[in-house]
């Protein structure tokens, strides 16, 4: 069992899809959302796809 708190689970998964997924992507998400939802174009979409793919994990929701 982990002693991490859900805050700091949240706070290393985060930065690890920071790092791993997003890193050297556009966000399009100006402020209009929460800065905890990224939104990117199509193209970088793809990339996401790809590098999530790579790592063998799992996307549960997706919004157009």
């Amino acid at each position: 069992m982990s002693n991490l708190s859900e805050e700091e689970i949240r706070i290393n998964e985060k930065a690890f899809l920071d790092k791993n997924i997003f890193q050297g992507l556009n966000n399009l998400n100006n402020g209009f959302d929460s800065q905890l939802i990224k939104y990117f174009s199509e193209l970088e979409f793809e990339i996401v796809l790809k590098r999530v793919e790579k790592l063998g994990l799992g996307i549960y929701g997706i919004e157009p």
